[in-house]
């Protein structure tokens, strides 16, 4: 069973054919194309951090040819909080268009959505236009939301993370 990362993944790329290591053969053979792909440090780094991994980063976590972990140094102002079962209604500003999304996680500075809609068919662009939160559903939340307008700062795919702002800060 293949990793459905494996055709965009640098690690996989130059380490599937690479004959004269065989520690990197055994490392794609048991996480690439094995039954380890769900544990790979690549594909968690990327989920956590919605960046690519860094082309030395092995997927158990260390990078090539040292025995030393890649150093993670948390770089966010709040605490993220996952959400199970999260749902939120949003709406693009100046516009009547309005779409669900599901709230992977939240924090005091925003949170991260997986939109149900594709984003290039809506109208947002980051720079100028935010999202209005109408409503939302979201259990064991620590603290309440007390801002309702969100900004676009990174997506991949269909998750997009966002900032709470001011509207003037738009």
């Amino acid at each position: 069973m293949n990793c459905k990362n494996s055709d965009n993944c640098t690690y996989y790329k130059t380490y599937r054919y690479k004959s004269s290591f065989r520690q990197y053969q055994l490392l794609v053979e048991s996480y690439c194309e094995g039954s380890l792909h769900a544990r790979c440090r690549r594909l968690q780094y990327e989920a956590e951090f919605s960046d690519e991994a860094p082309e030395d980063l092995a997927p158990n976590g260390y990078l090539v040819g040292t025995h030393k972990k890649l150093e993670i140094k948390n770089t966010r102002k709040f605490k993220r909080h996952k959400v199970k079962d999260g749902m939120c209604l949003l709406q693009v500003l100046d516009t009547p268009e309005t779409f669900s999304a599901s709230v992977v996680d939240v924090c005091e500075g925003g949170m991260q959505l997986e939109l149900n809609v594709n984003i290039e068919k809506l109208d947002v662009c980051p720079k100028t236009n935010g999202l209005k939160i109408l409503g939302y559903s979201i259990k064991d939340i620590p603290f309440p939301i007390t801002q309702d307008i969100l900004k676009v700062v990174w997506q991949k795919n269909q998750a997009v993370g966002c900032s709470f702002v001011a509207t003037s800060q738009l």
